[in-house]
Parts: structure tokens; C-alpha cells; sequence
């Protein structure tokens, strides 16, 4: 959850100019985990703007399932004692 925070955070920098999409392309690739592999959620500094909205709103999405999944995880410890 909290690579997907500092994420969400990059993009936010983003929109306000305070990075480059250049610095933006790498911070993120360099988190990067082994789940995408296949490449697609990288991201690439010259389309950084034009897929701004699209790719903060997929790690809201990621961020809240995973708040879901921690959430139900927890309460499934709680239930087994």
C-alpha cells in the first residue's frame, strides 16, 4: 500500500509542477514490482500528461482494493481466534 501511496503522491507532484515527467518516469519505474513485469503499468516520461488522470485514478482504484483486501484479511485473523 504504500508504494501505491508514494505513487499516487508522484502524479500529484506532477500536476502541480513540482517534477518533471521525466523525474516523474523514474521514480515510479524504479519501484517498480515484480507484478509488472509484462510492462504496461510502466510509466514512459512523453506520455506522462497525456495519462495523467487515467493512471492516478488506477492507483486510487489498487489503493482501495487493497484497503479492502487488508481490511477483510484482518478481520478474517480475527474471526479464526
Amino acid at each position: 500500500m504504500g508504494l501505491v501511496l508514494y505513487q499516487i503522491m508522484c502524479f500529484l507532484d506532477l500536476e502541480i509542477d513540482c517534477i518533471n515527467p521525466y523525474e516523474l518516469a523514474t521514480m515510479i519505474n524504479n519501484i517498480t514490482l515484480p507484478e509488472y513485469i509484462r510492462r504496461r503499468h510502466l510509466v514512459y516520461a512523453t506520455e506522462a500528461f497525456s495519462k495523467l488522470s487515467k493512471e492516478k485514478n488506477q492507483r486510487f482504484v489498487k489503493l482501495v482494493y487493497l484497503g479492502v483486501l487488508l481490511f477483510f484479511s484482518d478481520d478474517v485473523e480475527h474471526a479464526k481466534s
